[in-house]
């Protein structure tokens, strides 16, 4: 299996390398039922475009991308109000953030 033929391969060489780091930070219930999950994405593929209730959405093509998992928790310099704002005049806006989880 390869990256290329599927996407949710890179996502189970992402738990393989990092699985301790992973588990480390998980409680333990969802950790008991890990591997087991791992072995059924294993077999798994995204339905494609064009597929029964898949006719506008291209899984494969949104979980290609590396999205840089933040998987040790590392914190992150961020300023929410500088990074994210509207410059719409006039227009009211209400910023909602979740970060770290």
């Amino acid at each position: 299996m390869t990256i290329d033929n599927n996407p949710l391969e890179q996502y189970i060489l992402l738990h393989d390398r990092h699985r301790d780091l992973i588990e480390r930070h998980a409680p333990e219930p969802l950790n008991a039922m890990r591997q087991r999950a791992r072995q059924a994405i294993e077999h798994a593929s995204l339905p494609r475009r064009g597929a029964e209730d898949y006719e506008a959405t291209d899984l494969p093509a949104l979980f290609a991308p590396d999205y840089g998992i933040n998987i040790a928790r590392r914190d992150v310099d961020l300023n929410a109000a500088a990074a994210f704002h509207c410059d719409v005049p006039n227009l009211s806006t209400c910023l909602y953030l979740m970060h770290n989880d």
